[in-house]
């Protein structure tokens, strides 16, 4: 179903923004109107040729936009510039708990993690260590007294 697709892309979206350190509110858009279209009974091509888009919650006059030409062309173009802009696997790491979008970003950017099929190695190895480091680092608090 269209509306289940479009969802996934703005999800995508909200986690590939959030990764990047974009502003959250935009992030948040995105994943509201996610959540919106997923739980949408009707269905979006018939709402979009009755002008009916942006009384979905959360969807407003830029997103109406974004679902309207996903229904004409099959995607949607600035998010595909934006993901594009990720290596591909990299925002699927966020499933590991415990890894963030900025603890993400730091790895990456530290240790050029970038693929999920360097997932379990890579990331098993890199955060082992920092684990332990920060097990074994006293906090401030402790430190001050």
């Amino acid at each position: 179903m269209v509306n289940e697709e479009i969802a996934e892309i703005f999800d995508h979206m909200a986690r590939v923004l959030a990764f990047k350190g974009k502003d959250r509110f935009r992030a948040l858009a995105y994943e509201r109107a996610g959540s919106s279209l997923r739980g949408l009974e009707q269905d979006l091509a018939e709402m979009a040729r009755a002008g009916k888009l942006e009384e979905i919650p959360g969807i407003g006059h830029d997103l109406s936009e974004m679902i309207e030409e996903y229904l004409k062309t099959g995607r949607i173009r600035r998010c595909e510039q934006e993901i594009n802009s990720v290596p591909d696997g990299l925002i699927e790491l966020m499933d590991i708990p415990g890894l963030g979008p900025k603890t993400l970003a730091r790895l990456h950017q530290k240790f050029c993690i970038c693929s999920t099929s360097r997932k379990r190695s890579s990331v098993g190895a890199v955060m082992k260590p920092l684990e332990i480091s920060m097990m074994s680092k006293p906090s401030a608090r402790h430190s001050a007294m």
